[in-house]
């Protein structure tokens, strides 16, 4: 199990990452932080919530996706509709299934869809299984 969390706003393009700078609670190791995304080490099914605030720059759809091993995941979305300037909130909510069978580890992380301020973010990894 892992908690972490980004509480320093950063600009952020298109299509670029929203990272994490720190950890705020961890037991054991089968989730770790690494260079701002998260590390998933040992086969199991891992629940993942993750809340983003982010400012976008232009109005539209503020689009927060998943990625595992840097492959995008159609099925871990979440949308919200942003004034220019406005700060919105956007959870993603996922159950992922990890069989590296020893390999390296399963690499989470997410990708905006629209220029902006990620002002914060957090994330809760728990092993179900």
């Amino acid at each position: 199990m892992i908690q972490v969390f980004r509480n320093t706003p950063v600009d952020v393009l298109a299509g670029g990452e929203l990272t994490f700078t720190g950890t705020k609670f961890r037991k054991g190791s089968t989730a770790v932080l690494n260079n701002g995304g998260i590390d998933l080490n040992c086969d199991g099914v891992y629940m993942i919530t993750a809340n983003f605030s982010f400012t976008a720059t232009a109005a539209g759809d503020v689009t927060v996706t998943m990625q595992v091993d840097g492959m995008l995941s159609a099925a871990d979305v979440a949308v919200a509709t942003a004034a220019a300037g406005d700060t919105v909130n956007v959870t993603v909510v996922s159950l992922i299934p990890v069989r590296k069978c020893g390999c390296s580890p399963a690499d989470i992380g997410y990708i905006v869809s629209v220029a902006g301020t990620l002002v914060d973010a957090d994330a809760v990894v728990t092993k179900l299984c």
